[in-house]
């Protein structure tokens, strides 16, 4: 079992955890939401007001290890 990279509690829903994910076709890393699917560019736009749907394919959720060297692994929980 995966230990997910955590950011925190989704500012639209208030009840998913925001987990850092990977776009499989481009390799993006982005922020997304496990229960309402809500998505941000960077750890920093976490906002509601920034929140997007739908930009990214499909995608994994990154676990700690892949995050070892990454300036996001900053912002986990």
């Amino acid at each position: 079992m995966k230990n997910l990279a955590m950011i925190g509690v989704c500012p639209v829903c208030s009840q998913g955890r925001l987990l850092v994910a990977k776009e499989k076709s481009s390799g993006v890393l982005y922020i997304a939401c496990e229960d309402c699917e809500s998505e941000w560019l960077n750890p920093e736009s976490c906002k509601v007001e920034s929140a997007t749907h739908d930009t990214f394919g499909p995608s994994e959720f990154l676990d700690l290890e892949e995050l070892d060297k990454h300036p996001w692994k900053a912002f986990i929980k």
